[in-house]
């Protein structure tokens, strides 16, 4: 695994760590542009999808992920990379 100095750069190539197959890959997409500050409008755009698929997934990623708004989404996703970084830090000792 790389060495995660700044998440947000490298999120994307760590994404099936982080989630750990709790979430389908389309999932995890959304779920890193909700990290990421991206709003329902955008990641529609972006991903070329309904808003209403993007907020029924977010609804389902927030049930899977055992959270219930986008700021809990965001701290658990912080946590999930702090013990990957702490795993590595402990298997490059």
């Amino acid at each position: 695994m790389c060495c995660i100095k700044e998440p947000w750069l490298q999120i994307h190539c760590i994404a099936p760590q982080i989630f750990g197959g709790l979430l389908s890959p389309r999932e995890q997409e959304i779920a890193i542009e909700i990290f990421e500050g991206r709003t329902i409008r955008h990641v529609a755009t972006e991903l070329c999808i309904a808003e209403g698929t993007v907020k029924r997934t977010t609804h389902n990623i927030y049930c899977k992920m055992g959270v219930a708004s986008q700021v809990e989404l965001v701290h658990e996703i912080y946590a999930r990379i702090a013990i990957l970084q702490q795993n590595a830090t402990c298997v490059n000792k």
